[in-house]
């Protein structure tokens, strides 16, 4: 097996960018993995985390959204060898 490494989006250069390494047979089986245990959205719990605690009770929400059906093994920056599974 080897490590693949998924960069998508970039969020130097746009609002929001995530990354993931998979360990796969191949980077189909690596694009396969990463698509299945994605979620559709994830919330992101803000009061107390950032920010002063004035600003975060300001917020009431905030919902990130993953477009699983775009990503593509065009995503794959990275590959590498396994050394610690067999």
């Amino acid at each position: 097996m080897k490590h693949y490494h998924f960069s998508c989006g970039n969020s130097s250069d746009g609002a929001v960018g995530f990354c993931a390494r998979v360990r796969a047979h191949s980077r189909e089986e690596a694009l396969d993995i990463i698509c299945k245990v994605l979620p559709e959205d994830l919330p992101v719990k803000v009061r107390g985390l950032f920010g002063e605690p004035e600003d975060n009770e300001r917020v009431d929400y905030v919902e990130v959204y993953f477009g699983v059906d775009n990503i593509t093994v065009d995503d794959i920056d990275e590959v590498s060898d396994d050394t610690t599974h067999s």
